[in-house]
């Protein structure tokens, strides 16, 4: 995450793409457990998701790629002994 004059951002990186640099997602929806991130210009994914509930991390990418529109999502739960 980083903070510029007109927000937040979430900035990841894929490594094997974008010549391994970041690409900036504008936070659009935050709040404790949650936030939602959106770049229109990017080719895919235009959204990103995060999502805690309880113990278990919930996330999703989606928007259109060519002409198609796709999501997928990603579920996270602990491993291991706490």
């Amino acid at each position: 995450m980083q903070l510029k004059a007109d927000g937040w951002y979430y900035q990841p990186t894929a490594f094997g793409q974008n010549e391994n640099q970041e690409v900036g997602f504008k936070v659009i929806f935050i709040s404790g457990l949650e936030f939602i991130a959106e770049n229109p210009a990017h080719n895919f994914p235009q959204r990103i998701q995060y999502r805690r509930i309880g113990e278990k991390l919930y996330a999703s990418i989606e928007g259109k790629n060519g002409d198609k529109y796709g999501k997928i999502n990603f579920d996270y739960v602990p491993v291991g002994e706490k």
